[in-house]
Order: C-alpha cells, then structure tokens, then sequence
C-alpha cells in the first residue's frame, strides 16, 4: 500500500527556497504531496519566491498546472498580477487562460493592472471583459483604483479594454473619476516625474476624449507664479487674498521657493491642522513653522507693529497647543497682510521642519 503523503508544507519551506538549495527542495516532496500548501493556502506552484526552474519540476513531476489554493486562484492567477512574475512559461505549459477563482475573478480580471501580462493573456484567448461575481468588469477594477501615478498605465489598459461596454451608472461614475483624476493630477503636475509628465497630459487627454468629458469639466493647468514677476493678489478680502496666494504661490509638495509662499503655505497648514483636525497631529515640527512664520513676517517690509504685536501673540498660542479660533485666524490673515507688503520674491532657503 502507497505510502500517503502529507498536505502541508514544512514551516522551514520559505527558508529552504530562501536557501537556494535545489535539492534540498525536492526532498520536501518525497513526503508532501506536489500540491501540499503553505499555512496561507498556497501550492508551492503559486508563491513568488519559488523560483521557475523549480516550479518547472514539480511541473515535470506531474503537478496541475490549474491547482487551486484556498481562493480558488490558479498560478496563472498570481503570476499575471505581479510585477516580477510572468505567466509565459505557464501558458507554454497548458493553463487555462479563462479560469476563474472563488470570487469569479478570472485571470484577465487580476491581470488588469499588468498591461503586459493583461495582452500576453489576450493573445493567448483570454475573455478581458468577464465580469467577477460582484458585477465589477476589469476595467471598472482599474477605473476605481486609479490615481495621478498610474495616468499611463490606464489609459494603456482603457485602450486594451476598449470594448468594455459599461453600464449607464459605470459610465457615469468613471467620468466622475476621470474628472477627478485630471484635477489631481493638474495639483502636483508641477512635482510630476519629469521624465513621465508629457506622456501623463498626453493620455489624460486622450482619456477625456475617450469617455466624453466636455470641455468645461477638464481640469486646466494651475497657474504658478515663475519666481522672479511681481506678487499680486486679487481679492477685496483677506480670505480671498489668501486662496489667491495659495494657489498661486504655494507648490502641491514640499516648501515653497519664496518667502511669500511659504509664509501662505506655513499658516494654510497650521490652519487646517487646528480647524480640520482639532490639533490631532501638533507636534514639534509644526511649532517650528509658526516660529518660522514670525520669522518670515519680520522680514523685507515688516508688519506695522500692531500687527506684528498681533501676529507674535498669535503665534504664542498656537505653540501652545491650544490657540482660540480668531488667533488661529490671524496666522492667514497677517500672513497674507505681510505678502500684499512684500510683491518682490523673496528666496526661500532651508528649513528646519519636515511638514
């Protein structure tokens, strides 16, 4: 009578693939089934660290290439969604490209974030429009999940999938979304990756073309001030002095490059750390900013002095902790008081905070 061997994979398993000892490998199944898995559920087949040549064997020894793991995914399913994995040398080995796990997500729909691996999948038969048992389409998947960093990638994905057909209430949410996503990215694309900015506005484009969003709801690019004109600030009231100056002085990362911004920025932060969220993260660097602020407004053409008595009492609270909401107030108020006094730019340096 056959020996019966054991379903689970030693605990030392990941140290020995870890080890890089081939043989030490084999010798895990002369008592484990091929398909013995992990305490997570997974065949040796589906982890990542195993390398190929080994998955290659127990493929050799004859084991599934379509075995399941305790989701129901099949090693094609992890292996088309990951960057460092590749699903070729399974599909040279027979896997069926329209599998699907428990959840009915079949392999195209995990593959949806992986360009690559999502058309190597539709050459080989794969079905990109499947729906999951939730309904979700693999395009929807990627829609959702989609921010300023991965512009390219979906308007790569949209035009492999581009024969998705959505449902009215999908469509109307993906163009809420890609409006959303064009205004994102239009915030940092001052701070964008240089190397990938100009394709990034190319496809948002091609993405408002694709899901027919007007004109009127396509995010324009911010204007920035260039760091050497005259600051002007419209407005008729401080508030809106301030959002002016924000926009315009204050970059969607880091410090400013003048005095002018920073000084807007710093008393936007502080303020929107006391109003938004109560104090909840004060702590030693913001101190260093409102320091910095006084610092700031003390310098090129100061406040008159009953501002700056304003303003350094002000600040005196808001180190504490504990500023009421008209001192909080003052920060903005004088901060911009000081900038509409000071229109040349000012150079910015270093700074001895991190916010």
């Amino acid at each position: 009578m056959a020996r019966k061997l054991k379903d689970k994979l030693p605990r030392s398993f990941d140290k020995i693939v870890e080890s890089g000892d081939f043989d030490a490998f084999k010798e895990v199944f002369t008592e484990r089934a091929l398909d013995a898995k992990n305490r997570h559920g997974d065949t040796a087949l589906h982890m990542r660290d195993v390398p190929q040549e080994y998955k290659e064997w127990l493929l050799d020894q004859g084991l599934d290439v379509d075995v399941r793991n305790e989701t129901g995914d099949t090693p094609l399913h992890i292996h088309s969604h990951d960057w460092n994995l590749t699903p070729g040398f399974l599909l040279r080995r027979g896997a069926d490209v329209c599998a699907v796990n428990n959840d009915g997500e079949s392999v195209a729909y995990g593959a949806a974030f992986f360009p690559h691996n999502l058309e190597t999948l539709i050459d080989a038969g794969a079905d990109p429009y499947a729906r999951a048992n939730d309904g979700s389409s693999p395009l929807m998947r990627v829609i959702r999940n989609a921010n300023p960093g991965s512009i390219i990638e979906l308007a790569t994905i949209t035009r492999l999938l581009h024969d998705t057909d959505l449902t009215d209430e999908e469509l109307r949410e993906t163009q809420e979304r890609i409006i959303r996503l064009g205004e994102e990215f239009e915030d940092i694309r001052d701070s964008y990756d240089e190397e990938a900015v100009d394709q990034a506005s190319s496809d948002m484009i091609w993405l408002y073309d694709h899901f027919d969003i007007p004109e009127e709801l396509r995010a324009n690019t911010p204007k920035r001030h260039d760091g050497t004109s005259p600051i002007t600030l419209p407005g008729t009231t401080w508030q809106e002095q301030f959002i002016a100056g924000y926009d315009f002085l204050v970059p969607s990362m880091g410090t400013a490059n003048s005095l002018q911004g920073e000084a807007i920025r710093i008393a936007g932060r502080i303020s929107n750390e006391f109003h938004g969220n109560g104090g909840a993260n004060w702590d030693k660097d913001f101190k260093r900013m409102a320091k910095a602020l006084l610092n700031i407004c003390e310098q090129g053409n100061p406040l008159p002095d009953d501002e700056a008595s304003q303003l350094a009492l002000a600040i005196k609270s808001v180190r504490k902790g504990e500023p009421t909401d008209d001192e909080i107030d003052t920060l903005p108020r004088l901060a911009t008081a000081w900038v509409v006094l000071n229109p040349t730019p000012i150079p910015f340096g270093e700074v001895d905070y991190h916010r």
